[in-house]
C-alpha cells in the first residue's frame, strides 16, 4: 500500500483542475530604426491541461483580446506582437497582433487576465534592478528575455534570463536572439537553498527534506560513488513533476532542481537504489489556506431537501483509494476512510498528477 500526499479542494463533492497561464517571453526593444515592430509578449501554459484561453486580454501593457475560439494545448504558447506581418516576414512564427500600444524600453507592468477580467499572471518587468539589461545583451541588443523556469516567481528578476536561441536574423549589427511561440532556453543561475549529499556510505543526506514551493534543492556527490538523483517520472509516475540529473557518475557533480508544484518528491541513486539509497523531498505552500480534517461520514450526507451537507465546506479528508479510476482524461473513483464511509471524487479534465491505485492512502 502506498501513501501520497494529495490536495484536494472539494466543492459539491467535486475536485476542480485549473491551468496556469503565464508571461514567458518578453522582446521589448529590438535592435530596429524607428518603429519596433517586432516587439512581442508570449504566454504559455503551464498548467497540464489544454486552456480555452477566448476573450483574454490585457489589463496592462498594451491592448488586445484574443478571438473566440482559440484553445492552448498543455505546455504550448501563444505570441501577441506589436506587428503579425513583420514577426511572420522575419522570424517565420505567426502571432496575434495587438490593438493599441507598444512596450516601455525602460520596462513596464505587463498583466493578462481572462474572459471574465480575472487577472491571471502580472509581470513588472525593467531594464534594471537586476532585470537582464543591456550589457547582457537585450534591451536593443537582439536578445529577448525569457522565464527561465515556468514554475518559477515571474515578477523575480532573477527568475529570467536572455535569450540563447540565435535565430539566424541579425538587424543593424544585432543578433536577434528568442524562442517565441516556442519553448524557452534561458538558464539562470539557482542558488539552491537546501543541500542534499550523495554519500560514499550509499545514503542521500538528509534522506528526507521538507521544504516550501518555490525553493531550490541542491543535490552533491561527495564521497565518490557512483550516483546520480532519479526522480523522472518513468521511475515514479506518482512524482507531481519528473527531475533528475541523467546517467551516474563517479565526479563530483552537483545538480539543482526548483520545485514548482506541491506534493511528495520520490527519487533514487540508481545504482544504490537497492541498498537502500532513495530519499523524499517534500514540497508544501506555506501560505496554503488550513482546512479542518473531517470524516467522510460528516461530509457525505444531504439534508431534508436533498442537497449535499458539505456544499461550500472546505476541509480535509483521508481514506484509501477504492477500485480504477473511471475518468482517464481526469479523475473519478471511490475514497474509504476507516470507518467504512466512502465519497466519490470527480475531476472533469483534470488529475493533479495522481494516478489512481486502489490501496493507495490519500
Amino acid at each position: 500500500m502506498k501513501s501520497a500526499l494529495l490536495t484536494l479542494s472539494f466543492i459539491c463533492l467535486s475536485l476542480f483542475g485549473y491551468s496556469q497561464i503565464v508571461i514567458s517571453e518578453i522582446m521589448y526593444n529590438p535592435p530596429e530604426s524607428g518603429q519596433d515592430s517586432l516587439e512581442y509578449i508570449e504566454i504559455t501554459n503551464a498548467g497540464m491541461t489544454a486552456v480555452d484561453i477566448s476573450g483574454y486580454h490585457f489589463l496592462q501593457g498594451v491592448e488586445d483580446t484574443v478571438a473566440m475560439g482559440t484553445m492552448l494545448p498543455a505546455g504550448a504558447a501563444y505570441v501577441f506582437s506589436e506587428s503579425s506581418v513583420a514577426l511572420m516576414t522575419v522570424l517565420s512564427v505567426a502571432s496575434d497582433q495587438w490593438t493599441d500600444g507598444a512596450l516601455s524600453n525602460g520596462g513596464e507592468t505587463i498583466e493578462i487576465a481572462d474572459a471574465s477580467g480575472n487577472s491571471l499572471d502580472i509581470v513588472a518587468f525593467s531594464d534594471q534592478g537586476g532585470w537582464p539589461d543591456f550589457m547582457d545583451g537585450t534591451d536593443g541588443q537582439g536578445a529577448s528575455i525569457e522565464l527561465c523556469d515556468l514554475g518559477s516567481d515571474n515578477n523575480d528578476a532573477a527568475s529570467w534570463s536572455v535569450s540563447g536561441t540565435d535565430t539566424g536574423v541579425e538587424i543593424n549589427g544585432n543578433n536577434i536572439s528568442g524562442t517565441p511561440g516556442a519553448a524557452n532556453t534561458a538558464v539562470c543561475m539557482l542558488v539552491p537553498d537546501h543541500m542534499v549529499e550523495a554519500t560514499a556510505n550509499n545514503v542521500f543526506s538528509p534522506a528526507d527534506i521538507t521544504i516550501n514551493v518555490g525553493e531550490v534543492v541542491g543535490w552533491t556527490n561527495v564521497g565518490g560513488g557512483n550516483h546520480n538523483v532519479n526522480g523522472s517520472l518513468a521511475s515514479y509516475p506518482n512524482n507531481p513533476e519528473g527531475f533528475d540529473n541523467g546517467a551516474p557518475s563517479t565526479a563530483n557533480w552537483t545538480f539543482n532542481e526548483l520545485f514548482a508544484t506541491v506534493g511528495v518528491y520520490d527519487y533514487q541513486s540508481d545504482p544504490a537504489v537497492a541498498m537502500g539509497m532513495v530519499g523524499t523531498v517534500t514540497v508544501i505552500d506555506p501560505n496554503a489556506p488550513t482546512f479542518p480534517s473531517y470524516d467522510i461520514g460528516l461530509i457525505n450526507t444531504i439534508d431534508a431537501d436533498g442537497v449535499a451537507d458539505s456544499v461550500g465546506v472546505d476541509c480535509r479528508i483521508s481514506g484509501i483509494v477504492h477500485g480504477i479510476n473511471f475518468r482517464p482524461a481526469g479523475l473519478t473513483f471511490t475514497l474509504i476512510d476507516a470507518d467504512g464511509d466512502g465519497i466519490g471524487l470527480f475531476s472533469g479534465s483534470e488529475n493533479f498528477g495522481y494516478t489512481v491505485v486502489e490501496g493507495d492512502v490519500i
